[in-house]
């Protein structure tokens, strides 16, 4: 396993560039927030509906120190990759049991997120073990890694990476067409038609 980040710079690495062991990537499920109202005399609650709030995404990791002085060293590179104030992408990578080589991209889709809170690494001898919390800062869903114009321009391909199961595309060429239509004036806050 191991986990891709993509910094708001366009930096994109994996911890395992780092020597840094992802033992899971645990994507909850959507947080509901309920909105309910009581009226006067009336038993219960009116359900007025709900929201989605965000979404935890919990990655144990470890890493192995080549001695004890290399530990801190690690550790702060870590902590250097990871704690950010600006939110970052991250993607899931996985391999089978009996797959050998590199691990793949698990459909083609990434998280908009940022840690949720801090977090502490156990040092037992030249190991340090521990888990990173991250929450979505946006939306709680994920997002297409493709877009229409990677389609225009290279149709769909599912060994490109860019896409995943489920995302309700269409393979047959000239099926799906990215034509703008319109632009915005920076200057002048206003849509222009093409």
């Amino acid at each position: 396993m191991d986990v891709e980040i993509t910094k708001q710079n366009g930096k994109t690495f994996k911890l395992s560039d780092y020597d840094i062991i992802v033992r899971d990537f645990i994507v909850g499920s959507i947080e509901i927030l309920p909105t309910y109202s009581e009226i006067e005399g009336r038993h219960g609650r009116v359900n007025i509906g709900a929201t989605y709030g965000t979404r935890a995404i919990s990655v144990p990791f470890y890493f192995k120190a080549n001695d004890l002085l290399d530990y801190p060293l690690l550790r702060d590179l870590l902590f250097e990759l990871t704690v950010d104030t600006e939110s970052f992408y991250v993607r899931e990578l996985r391999r089978d049991i009996f797959q050998v080589g590199d691990n793949k991209y698990v459909g083609g889709k990434r998280y908009l997120v940022r840690l949720a809170s801090s977090f502490d690494i156990e040092q037992t001898y030249k190991y340090g073990f521990g888990e990173m919390s991250f929450e979505t800062t946006e939306l709680p869903f994920a997002e297409s890694v493709g877009t229409t114009q990677d389609i225009q321009e290279n149709g769909i391909n599912a060994d490109d990476e860019l896409w995943g199961f489920g995302m309700g595309l269409i393979e047959e060429m000239g099926d799906v067409e990215y034509v703008p239509t319109r632009w915005y004036h920076v200057g002048s806050k206003k849509w222009s038609e093409i």
